[in-house]
C-alpha cells in the first residue's frame, strides 16, 4: 500500500485532532507528489513532533504499519479518557446547577411566604428555618452566582482538556487531578515506548515524548530525564529522582535495562496505567450526596415549623 494510502487510512481511525488532521495534510502532499522529508519539513508547528519521529523511524526500520497502529490506539485512548473525564465532570455539574435551581426557587417564591406565616402565629423557628429565611432575601443574587461559579468552572475544565498549560492546574483537583495524571503518564509512557522501539536516540525520544503527551509538567520532566541521560546517567535513576513519575516507573525501567529492553518495560507501564485509570476513573458520587442533603436541609427547614404550629393551634 501507498504511504499516502496508509497514512489516510490511519487519520480515519483517529478521532478528530491535531494529529488526524495533520496525517491528512501529510497524505495530500505525498499524493501532490511531494518527497517525505520535503513533506515532513514544511510541516512546521501543524505536525507534531512525535509524530514526524514515529513516520521516520517506522520507515527506517520497516514497522511503519504496526508502529502507526499503535499510534491509532494510544491516540483513541488519549480521546476516550478526555471525553469520560468531561463526562465525569458534566453529572455533577448538571446535577448541581439542578439543585441551584430548585433551591433558588424555593427562596424566591416559597420561603418568603412561609415565614410570613410562621411569623404570623409566632411560630418557633429552628436554626435551619433561620438561616433559609435568611438566604431567601438574596435568592436572585444566590441563585445567579451558582449559576456563574458553575458554569465558569466546566468552561475551565473543557479549555484545560484542550490546553496543557492549563490542564497542569487540574492536577490538584481532588478526585479529578489523579485520573488527568495517570492518562498523561499512560500516553507519555506509549509513545516513549513507541520511539525506543523506532531506534530513536533515548535523549531525543525522552524529549519528544514529554512534548506529545500534551502535561507541562510531565513535558518539564521529560527534559530533566532527558538531559540526565544524555549526561550518562541510567534512565531509571533518572526517573525516580523525578517526583512526577510514580515510584513505580523506576523498577520497571530497570528491569527493561536489565533483560526486556526499555521500549518492552514502558509498554508494560503504559498498560498498568491504562488500568490504573480505569480503577481511578469513577463518577465521583460526592455532588449527589451533595444534592441530597441540599434537598433534605430544603424540606427540613421548611416545614419543621409546621410542627410546632401545629400544636399551638390544637
Amino acid at each position: 500500500m501507498p504511504l499516502e494510502h496508509g497514512l489516510r487510512a490511519a487519520a480515519r481511525e483517529l478521532p478528530r485532532g491535531r494529529v488526524a488532521k495533520a496525517l491528512v495534510v501529510l497524505a495530500d502532499k505525498l499524493n501532490r507528489g511531494e518527497k517525505l522529508d520535503e513533506a515532513l519539513s514544511a510541516g512546521g508547528r501543524s505536525l507534531p513532533p512525535h509524530l514526524t519521529a514515529l513516520i521516520t523511524g517506522g520507515l527506517r526500520s520497516a514497522s511503519l504499519a504496526r508502529v502507526l497502529t499503535e499510534l491509532v490506539a494510544a491516540e483513541r485512548h488519549s480521546a476516550d479518557v478526555m471525553r469520560r473525564i468531561m463526562l465525569a465532570v458534566s453529572y455533577p455539574a448538571l446535577l448541581l446547577l439542578m439543585m441551584s435551581l430548585i433551591f433558588g426557587y424555593f427562596c424566591i417564591a416559597v420561603v418568603p411566604s412561609l415565614m410570613e406565616v410562621y411569623e404570623d402565629f409566632d411560630a418557633d423557628l429552628p436554626a435551619a428555618t433561620m438561616a433559609l429565611g435568611e438566604l431567601s432575601r438574596s435568592g436572585v443574587w444566590m441563585l445567579a452566582g451558582n449559576i456563574a461559579v458553575l458554569a465558569a468552572s466546566w468552561l475551565f475544565v473543557w479549555a484545560a482538556m484542550r490546553t496543557a498549560e492549563l490542564r497542569a492546574l487540574l492536577v490538584f483537583v481532588p478526585l479529578l487531578g489523579p485520573v488527568i495524571r495517570w492518562a498523561a503518564l499512560a500516553r507519555y509512557s506509549r509513545l516513549l515506548a513507541l520511539l525506543v522501539e523506532v531506534e530513536l536516540p533515548l535523549p531525543q525520544a525522552l524529549d519528544i515524548a514529554g512534548r506529545g503527551c500534551e502535561d507541562a509538567s510531565l513535558r518539564y520532566a521529560s527534559q530533566k530525564v532527558a538531559a540526565g541521560v544524555q549526561s550518562g546517567r541510567a534512565l531509571s535513576d533518572a526517573l525516580m529522582a523525578r517526583r512526577e513519575f510514580p515510584d513505580s516507573m523506576g523498577p520497571m525501567v530497570r528491569w527493561g535495562e536489565q533483560a526486556a529492553g526499555t521500549a518492552r518495560s514502558t509498554s508494560a507501564l503504559a498498560d498498568a496505567l491504562r488500568v490504573g485509570f480505569v480503577t481511578h476513573a469513577v463518577v465521583p458520587p460526592l455532588a449527589f450526596l451533595f444534592v441530597l442533603w441540599g434537598a433534605a436541609f430544603l424540606m427540613s427547614a421548611s416545614l419543621l415549623p409546621m410542627v410546632s404550629l401545629i400544636e399551638k393551634l390544637t
